[in-house]
């Protein structure tokens, strides 16, 4: 693959920092609203799980049973119990062998519990936009040295397995991802803000664009490995640019990213998440090729999105709606 390529895709896997910054928004706003009318901490832990529980229980076992995992797993000996275990009881994420070894993409899942969990400490500590702030400030200055202090750790050691520290620490550790939910937070605490002032429409949309293109632009640099703010990670940098987007969207929905096609993939983007890789692992062993690497990765990238989404569709309402909806049900039953 072309180097210009490589830089182009390789941008690609940090959209997941929107959809951390969306999930610490909701997470805090769904904790809010079960702090205000019930205050019953177990319950709200309850409903968040039984969101995630279905599809990706499923998918464990689909994975593990068809391609026996992703295959990140190092010197361990395959998927071991241990391993399954770890992801029946979602804190995969605490285990960089495990974190991302069975389906590819779920250490999206292990970070989200462990964010789920310390949801209620930290509700109660940081409880207004100025301790928002002040929290991502802190975790995005020290996060980086942290990591790097641990890696250069795993080097000095000679631990076996260099590569899986390395993404581990680098990305699929939860504290990698502190800021950017961090910055979720802070959007939280931003939209419940009231206004002043009401601007008129026209600069709302003024505003909206000039967010929108004032953040895209800062990627094509960071796509050549040139941070832009010195001391802050790839992960916060990009975070930083998703929440200046989602800003720009509040002040007027333009368009070019509030649409009906953006709308129904967002609809079915757990269950496209989740099966995606799998489609990936068999596209890879198809006789689908092209000379020119562009277009063969853009027809790679179409075929993966529509049949995703194809696939995601039955899946979310004939299997996960149902399956969320008997938990519920038992659960109520089980309070009653």
């Amino acid at each position: 693959m072309p180097e210009s390529l490589n830089q182009f895709v390789s941008i690609g896997q940090n959209g997941v920092q929107l959809f951390f910054i969306i999930s610490a928004y909701l997470t805090y706003k769904s904790y809010e609203n079960n702090y205000n009318f019930r205050h019953n901490i177990m319950d709200w832990y309850k409903k968040k799980f039984i969101r995630i529980i279905p599809l990706f229980y499923i998918a464990v076992i689909v994975y593990t049973l068809s391609i026996g995992g992703c295959g990140w797993l190092g010197s361990e000996p395959g998927i071991t119990w241990k391993n399954l275990a770890c992801h029946f009881l979602l804190v995969h994420g605490l285990v960089p062998h495990y974190a991302d070894s069975v389906i590819g993409v779920e250490w999206y899942v292990g970070v989200l519990s462990i964010f789920y969990i310390i949801v209620p400490i930290l509700y109660k500590y940081i409880n207004s936009l100025e301790r928002a702030i002040a929290f991502f400030i802190l975790t995005a200055m020290v996060n980086p040295i942290i990591m790097r202090v641990i890696i250069n750790y795993v080097y000095e050691k000679q631990i076996s397995d260099v590569y899986i520290y390395e993404a581990y620490f680098g990305s699929f550790c939860f504290m990698n991802q502190i800021p950017v939910l961090g910055l979720g937070i802070i959007l939280f605490y931003l939209r419940k803000i009231n206004c002043r002032g009401q601007a008129d429409k026209t600069d709302k949309k003024l505003i909206s664009y000039i967010t929108l293109f004032g953040a895209i632009l800062p990627i094509k640099g960071m796509a050549r490995n040139v941070n832009n703010i010195e001391g802050l990670s790839h992960i916060t940098l990009f975070g930083i640019i998703f929440l200046v987007i989602i800003l720009g969207q509040i002040a007027h929905e333009n368009k070019l990213i509030c649409n009906s096609v953006f709308c129904m993939l967002g609809k079915y983007s757990y269950a496209i998440y989740l099966v995606h890789y799998g489609l990936l692992y068999l596209y890879n062993y198809s006789e689908i090729h092209f000379t020119n690497p562009w277009m063969n990765c853009g027809v790679r990238y179409l075929i993966i999105t529509i049949v995703s989404f194809i696939i995601a569709v039955p899946i979310t309402n004939y299997i996960e709606k149902p399956a969320v909806k008997m938990l519920d049900k038992i659960l109520i039953k089980s309070e009653g």
